[in-house]
């Protein structure tokens, strides 16, 4: 799997920002603190595939875009940006 940037997750991320609402959280916390399955298959069912989309730092263009797979790196939990989510998604993208 090829993952590449998603760039309207990118934007999403940098908005969340400079709203304030981020966690400066140690970078080694993101098992901790990573939605669970539950969280991600409820957030769907009230948002929908595309908004679920805005919380994932990469797409993999193998996978059907209207598919959970199709979305790599989570960055937040759906209500903020944690830093340490930012720090993994970065550095499986530049892998």
């Amino acid at each position: 799997m090829a993952a590449r940037l998603n760039q309207r997750a990118f934007d999403h991320a940098k908005q969340l920002v400079e709203q304030g609402k981020f966690v400066a959280d140690e970078s080694d916390m993101w098992s901790e603190h990573q939605p669970l399955t539950e969280d991600e298959n409820r957030y769907i069912e009230e948002y929908g595939i595309a908004e679920y989309g805005q919380w994932y730092l990469g797409l993999d263009d193998s996978e059907d875009e209207h598919n959970k797979e199709h979305y790599k790196f989570p960055y937040g939990d759906f209500k903020q940006v944690h830093r340490c989510g930012v720090l993994s998604a970065a550095f499986c993208l530049l892998k």
